[in-house]
């Protein structure tokens, strides 16, 4: 069985633009309906911890699609509830034991060995939003939404979740020129960039209350000079900041030279000495979604062939873990030994092309998706 995609500009153009894509995919591990979980390393009897196995499958919630662009290379999982785009966002991080998976506004928190799910929530609010990371915090799990990539200067909002039961506790608006440098015990801290009237600054705000705790500033101009650049890292309560001294060079790409300070993320007070560098952060994130072929080679779906792995198969690995619009996620902070694979996709014969008339153009309705971790 085939199908022809809505990929048309108009009708007039029907008979020389239709493109065919099948939807007859045979069934992988991922094709159940029910949650798969790997219980005290067990399931069915057999062993679901070895190398290359399919550790555990969940459903996705909402109504998902695929999308495909006329060349058939972007193809993605999305979904079609609370999307901004058609390239769905995802923010994944495991925070004491707990992974916590978030497709635009759904969350889930779930056990990371078992797939065993906690709870799920939906934090959109008034506006459609995205989940760019997760904290911990003593007031409980905060959640930033943005309306949008954080690097496109969106307005969002934290969300203070109650970790038992996901239940939205707080929410706090953030301004659309305010970047979250991190959460630590009970306050907030963000940044702030330099205007005609505000200098650049960092300030701490209550998680409970919201009021602000304490504010660091900082010169646009000192001297004769302007620092042009910032960077900043919260591990265990110290707030690390670089700051660059731009170049008088116009022709220079990178900042003359770099000052490290370091700040007590509940008082705000300098700590003595430069410190050590701004260690590296890292952000939970879609993180791959290249299609490999049954024998591991890179594809590019010129003959309509939607079908994805979440790695190329290897001798160690089972070849049936296959998905239509496959993520790769990368997961923030550590989990389990760094010995899974985190993904996305639609089960392979789950695939469904819309009814007349089509509710999204270019897009195929999935009516299986799965998170699910694969052991490396």
């Amino acid at each position: 069985m085939a199908d022809t995609l809505p990929f048309l500009a108009s009708e007039s153009d029907a008979e020389e633009s239709g493109r065919t894509v099948r939807v007859d995919y045979p069934p992988s591990s991922l094709s159940t309906v029910e949650p798969v979980l790997c219980v005290d390393g067990r399931r069915d009897g057999e062993d679901c911890t070895a190398s290359g196995t399919l550790r555990w499958s969940i459903p996705l919630e909402g109504d998902h699609y695929v999308g495909v662009d006329r060349t058939g290379r972007d193809w993605k999982l999305f979904n079609a509830d609370s999307r901004l785009s058609p390239r769905a966002r995802h923010s994944a991080k495991v925070l004491s034991g707990v992974l916590y998976h978030a497709e635009d506004t759904v969350v889930h928190a779930l056990d990371p060995e078992t797939g065993e799910v906690a709870w799920s929530a939906d934090l959109r609010g008034e506006n459609p939003a995205e989940t760019h990371a997760f904290f911990e915090s003593d007031a409980g799990i905060v959640a930033l939404l943005r309306a949008g990539p954080e690097r496109d200067r969106n307005p969002g909002e934290l969300v203070v979740l109650d970790r038992k039961d996901g239940d939205v506790l707080k929410r706090f608006p953030l301004d659309a020129d305010t970047a979250v440098a991190g959460v630590s015990g009970d306050v907030y801290i963000t940044w702030h960039g330099a205007s005609q009237d505000k200098p650049y600054r960092y300030t701490a705000h209550s998680l409970e209350s919201g009021n602000e705790m304490w504010s660091v500033e900082f010169d646009a101009r000192p001297g004769d000079d302007t620092w042009a650049t910032f960077s900043d890292a919260l591990i265990d309560d110290v707030l690390y900041v670089r700051r660059g001294f731009k170049n008088p060079d116009p022709d220079a790409e990178r900042p003359k030279a770099y000052e490290n300070l370091r700040f007590d993320a509940l008082t705000g007070a300098a700590l003595p000495g430069k410190g050590p560098d701004v260690p590296r952060r890292e952000r939970g994130q879609e993180a791959s979604s290249k299609a490999w072929d049954s024998a591991g080679d890179r594809f590019n779906g010129a003959e309509g062939d939607l079908r994805t792995y979440i790695w190329p198969p290897g001798p160690d690995s089972e070849t049936d873990h296959a998905g239509i619009g496959t993520l790769r996620l990368r997961v923030d902070s550590d989990w389990p030994g760094a010995k899974r694979k985190l993904g996305v996709a639609c089960a392979p014969d789950a695939l469904r092309p819309q009814g007349e008339p089509f509710s999204l153009p270019n897009a195929l309705h999935c009516d299986n998706a799965r998170l699910f971790a694969i052991n490396r």
